[in-house]
């Protein structure tokens, strides 16, 4: 599969974006959680810029090759279960927000991420994510 690489400028560009739509759409959200390893860097930077706390959890459900997992890896803990903004970078087939909802309940929260495509889940979104494998800065090439 063809990859795109994209840069730091890139990915600011966007998160800023998002700010904005999450200030628009979703004014009563009071935490900021994030989905590791994806999610991590934007919920930070979401935290910071809606002057909102934050926490991560992890969800992995691939290799550092890029292999799917037989099982995947979560972990953490919620500190409140409702009013959360749940953040990651993607949602392609749904599968990570699926299993975020099976262990910690996406019911009273609000979704948001960088790319969409294909999820179950509705979510604000910035753009439609491309068919290519999109590489973001932070991960290891």
């Amino acid at each position: 599969m063809a990859q795109i690489f994209l840069s730091w400028q890139k990915v600011n560009t966007k998160i800023k974006a998002l700010a904005e739509v999450i200030k628009a759409e979703a004014p009563g959200v009071t935490r900021i959680v994030s989905i590791a390893n994806g999610g991590r860097y934007i919920g930070e930077q979401l935290a910071r810029i809606l002057d909102l706390p934050h926490e991560s959890v992890r969800i992995s459900r691939y290799t550092e090759d890029r292999e799917k997992r037989e099982t995947p890896i979560v972990e953490g803990e919620l500190t409140q279960a409702t009013g959360n903004l749940v953040v990651d970078e993607i949602i392609d087939d749904g599968g990570t927000l699926d299993l975020f909802d099976q262990h910690f309940g996406l019911e009273g929260n609000t979704v948001a991420v960088l790319f969409h495509q294909a999820g179950k889940i509705r979510a604000l979104y910035h753009e439609l994510k491309p068919a290519e494998w999109l590489i973001m800065p932070w991960e290891p090439l």
